[in-house]
């Protein structure tokens, strides 16, 4: 049987880790967002950074749900 404070312990540093891994892929998405290539146009991102961009909002999103769940609130 698993000892709770063990458990919650255990759930507190995976949610870190994944917080972490989220931060680290925010921080190389805004990078390569903001540079743009030859196949973006002068009125818009190419393919490849429009996907940049909407995987952005997605890793905020899902880090704003792990801090919700570890009773945080994303600053």
């Amino acid at each position: 049987m698993t000892d709770p404070v063990s458990a919650m312990a255990e759930a507190r540093a995976v949610r870190g880790q994944h917080l972490q891994a989220l931060e680290d892929a925010l921080r190389y998405r805004r990078t390569r967002v903001t540079e743009p290539c030859a196949d973006c146009s002068p009125d818009g991102r190419c393919v490849d950074h429009g996907r940049d961009a909407d995987l952005i909002s997605e890793y905020e999103r899902t880090a704003g749900a792990l801090l919700a769940t570890a009773g945080a609130s994303p600053s």
